[in-house]
């Protein structure tokens, strides 16, 4: 009987010092930035740890928002709960086992690719104009409006936090001709609507500043297209080149929502009917996108 309780004893606490053994990762504080709010941690494979970090401070869990990660040590904000008033260098933290949803809901990618779907909208297209007869000339200036049109693209970008991110780009959409308004001098306005579609194909670089969830999308690049059912100037339009300025959100760790203001230059090829000839000086497209990426 005795022998058998100093086997189960010996199971039990052979069972427990299993449990105490399996320690949690820990990160060591190895310099603190007064004044700053920041204390410079090392810890284990630090760039799996995006967005924020949960810790055991207290024995109370403590989320502590990751401000870079600079040659291999990762950088860590100041609150309530770690206190770089109070946290010195040489001082250690247990890594929380549950992270918190802020934690894990932060993208842990450092790039991505993805396909994109979205709708721009509000389009127009304005172009400066010169009218002559022959012997007089004039300026004038044409302001197109544009159909809502899908868009489909895709993209390669970085998506490291607290930095500026590089990337290309890639898309397509067709948009409907739906009404012109011309005016003149001479004239006043003239407006009326008109048939044509014209497809339109973006090659960018696309640039981006991200935080931890949210990041400005910015891109320049070369645009070109042609129409199909348009007739007089409107044939000849071409586009030259696109830049954007927005908004993204990273929503889920595999997908994106933006929302761009996008512009694009215009050539175009001087046209006659009628006695006048017109001569496009310069266009530019403008419209708002709303798109959702999804990473993979």
């Amino acid at each position: 009987m005795n022998f058998a309780k100093f086997l189960i004893f010996s199971l039990l606490g052979s069972l427990v010092t299993t449990s105490v053994s399996f320690a949690a990762d820990q990160l060591e504080v190895v310099q603190v930035y007064n004044g700053q709010g920041l204390a410079a941690v090392s810890v284990d494979k630090p760039s799996k740890y995006k967005g924020s970090i949960t810790l055991l401070v207290q024995g109370n869990q403590c989320d502590v928002d990751i401000h870079s990660n600079q040659g291999g040590k990762l950088v860590l904000k100041t609150n309530s709960c770690f206190d770089t008033n109070v946290v010195k260098a040489g001082d250690k933290f247990e890594i929380s086992i549950l992270q918190s949803e802020k934690a894990k809901t932060a993208s842990s990618e450092d790039e991505y690719k993805a396909f994109s779907i979205g709708m721009w909208m509000n389009q127009k297209l304005h172009y400066d104009l010169k009218i002559s007869d022959g012997t007089q000339s004039e300026s004038g200036y044409a302001d197109y409006s544009l159909s809502n049109s899908l868009v489909f693209g895709y993209e390669w970008s970085q998506f490291t936090q607290e930095q500026w991110n590089h990337g290309f780009t890639i898309d397509f959409t067709q948009v409907a001709f739906s009404s012109v308004s011309v005016y003149s001098p001479s004239s006043g306005t003239l407006s009326g609507s008109i048939p044509g579609k014209m497809n339109i194909i973006n090659i960018a670089y696309s640039g981006k500043y991200r935080w931890e969830n949210g990041y400005l999308p910015t891109g320049i690049g070369l645009s070109s297209g042609s129409t199909s059912g348009a007739e007089g100037i409107v044939k000849d339009f071409s586009p030259s080149l696109v830049m954007w300025l927005g908004f993204g959100l990273a929503v889920t760790p595999k997908a994106n929502f933006e929302i761009i203001s996008k512009a694009i230059a215009f050539n175009g090829k001087p046209f006659t009917s009628g006695g006048l000839t017109l001569t496009p000086e310069s266009g530019m497209m403008s419209s708002l996108e709303v798109a959702g990426k999804f990473r993979f």
